[in-house]
């Protein structure tokens, strides 16, 4: 009898400490960095904002928290926040340089959403990749 409940308790104890383990494995996860991501979609500002115009809601179906590398002129400079041609707010973790104004860069980050009150669609977490 005794064998019998042991043999038990530690088919439990495994099961539980398995199922421990997989939850640690696929859940707990450190935030992997937008630069080790390979990009979903490369595109042009004007491409991409054309896309959005066309359909929102069918763009936002496409695009919603998915990694997007865009092109376009970088029209205003604050802090850790550029504006690609007017339209496009790049939110960052860290501060861009000034010297980056009025010329064309590639951004990659995550799309957002769009912000109706100021007309731009925003994507965080950017960072600056090479031409």
């Amino acid at each position: 009898m005794k064998v019998k409940r042991l043999k038990i308790i530690a088919i439990i104890l495994v099961i539980q400490i398995s199922g421990f383990y997989l939850i640690y494995k696929n859940v707990v996860q450190p935030p992997v960095s937008i630069e080790d991501v390979k990009s979903d979609y490369n595109h042009s500002v004007k491409q991409f904002y054309l896309e959005f115009v066309e359909s929102n809601v069918a763009f936002d179906r496409k695009y919603l928290n998915k990694v997007i590398s865009l092109t376009g002129n970088v029209t205003v400079v604050q802090d850790s926040v550029i504006i690609l041609n007017n339209k496009i707010v790049c939110i960052a973790n860290e501060k861009f340089n000034n010297t980056i104004k009025d010329k064309t860069i590639k951004v990659k980050g995550k799309y957002v959403g769009y912000d109706e009150l100021f007309d731009n669609l925003k994507m965080d977490e950017c960072v600056i990749e090479l031409l």
